[in-house]
């Protein structure tokens, strides 16, 4: 269980054991409280003894930016990876080792390493067999345990095919800072493994998230990772792929499975998913709602409660900092709820809906 927050001064909690899934959306404008619930909820996983995987976009997990009465608790329990510095330690192109102890051939992580990087960068069926052939050099050579991702650059750059040009473009920012080098994988157990990004460009930021993304899946859906609960926490995700065959796509329908979840933070449903991504993000077991953008407090309230949404609605609009609607497995008490719920950290309030009373 993850402990949310507070109804009258009885803890609530995102009773995960008992849901289909445990993944986490959490929704609302700027300077709502997202962030800092985000932050709070990293450390509820790592003091159940689970592992955080953090993708920092925007210096919003900075030390400085960490609220003071958890700041020194968050800062211990955070091993932090410096990609602009010194890039991420990740043995992408070494074997894994399979459930019955074996290495898996080196034509199958030819293949596997090709499809995370394929995955990442949307490539089509020319453009990956070009990738597949570098990655095989690269390989053969023990290229990448001397120069990291940059060794890709020699053979792509070589063939002179239009598809090999364009990987070679995809791939430009990457290799150029050579954001991935051999060595131990970054993730330290029990800890909040945060990835900072900031200081590259957009495009290189989506790019390094992807692949980061695909190479999770690809050690947790062969069992090459083992972590008894790990979770992916990104925020300000909307520019990561959400396509059928995307990793996140992926990891919503089947993550539990493999003991990996997602925490997802964002601003607003409509002003930046497609109807099929809002579908898609809705598989998440638990979303948390803070006050919302825009005119988005009418759609929210309907997906909470479609007969009340009227009653759901001025509560959406009305929400203070550090408020928010919980809507999921919840537990109060020792007691299971599945319905919505107004959850803070600060004083609580008794909510009425249309008659119904709701201790919040």
């Amino acid at each position: 269980m993850i402990k949310l927050g507070e109804i009258r001064n009885s803890s609530v909690y995102f009773n995960s054991e008992d849901s289909f899934n445990e993944h986490i959306l959490i929704l609302g404008k700027s300077g709502t409280g997202k962030t800092v619930l985000a932050e709070r909820l990293f450390l509820e996983v790592i003091k159940a003894g689970g592992t955080i995987i953090a993708i920092d976009l925007h210096h919003a997990l900075n030390a400085d930016q960490i609220p003071e009465e958890f700041r020194k608790e968050f800062i211990e329990a955070t091993h932090e990876i410096k990609a602009y510095d010194s890039g991420i330690p990740c043995p992408l192109f070494t074997p894994i080792q399979l459930d019955d102890q074996k290495n898996e051939s080196s034509i199958d992580t030819v293949s596997a390493v090709t499809n995370v990087l394929a995955q990442a960068l949307q490539l089509r069926f020319r453009q990956k067999s070009v990738l597949k052939n570098a990655v095989e050099y690269v390989l053969t050579n023990h290229l990448y345990e001397e120069r990291g991702i940059s060794a890709l650059r020699e053979p792509l750059l070589s063939n002179s095919t239009d598809s090999a040009a364009d990987v070679a473009n995809k791939l430009e920012e990457v290799m150029e800072h050579n954001i991935f080098v051999n060595g131990s994988l970054f993730i330290q157990k029990n800890k909040i493994n945060i990835i900072r990004l900031s200081q590259f460009d957009l495009k290189t930021q989506v790019t390094v998230a992807e692949i980061i993304l695909a190479y999770i899946w690809r050690l947790a859906s062969s069992h090459g990772i083992r972590f008894e609960k790990l979770y992916v926490g990104i925020d300000e995700f909307q520019n990561l792929s959400l396509s059928n065959q995307s990793t996140i796509a992926r990891l919503l329908s089947e993550g539990r499975k493999f003991n990996t979840s997602l925490m997802l933070i964002t601003q607003s449903l409509s002003m930046c998913f497609e109807s099929f991504e809002q579908k898609r993000l809705m598989q998440s077991a638990l979303q948390v709602y803070f006050r919302p953008s825009g005119n988005e407090s009418r759609s929210i309230a309907r997906l909470l409660d479609p007969y009340n949404a009227g009653a759901w609605e001025k509560l959406l609009r009305g929400l203070q900092i550090g408020e928010f609607i919980g809507n999921g497995p919840l537990l109060v008490n020792k007691t299971r709820l599945e319905q919505p719920l107004k959850i803070s950290s600060r004083t609580s309030t008794t909510v009425k809906v249309q008659g119904t009373v709701r201790n919040n």
